[in-house]
């Protein structure tokens, strides 16, 4: 498991890359944080894609990486009740 640097999840290794800017140390971060990074350095409106194969494959392996966990933790409580 690897920890992003800006939300400070752990996530499975090729899940987590280094992302370099000009005015900051290099970070590593998930698919998600980085393309809102990327968005907000770049001017881009929220949720614009990326366009490289590898950086979306990376966002969707992280973006569904989340989505089951989620709805791990939603069984999880319906479990309880």
């Amino acid at each position: 498991m690897t920890t992003c640097d800006i939300c400070h999840r752990d996530f499975l290794g090729d899940m987590v890359q280094p992302l370099i800017s000009s005015d900051e140390k290099p970070l590593k971060a998930c698919g998600v944080c980085a393309l809102e990074r990327r968005n907000d350095f770049c001017g881009l409106p929220p949720g614009t894609p990326f366009k490289g194969e590898i950086a979306k494959e990376t966002y969707e392996k992280t973006y569904d990486y989340l989505e089951d966990i989620k709805m791990k933790r939603i069984a999880k409580r319906k479990e309880r009740r």
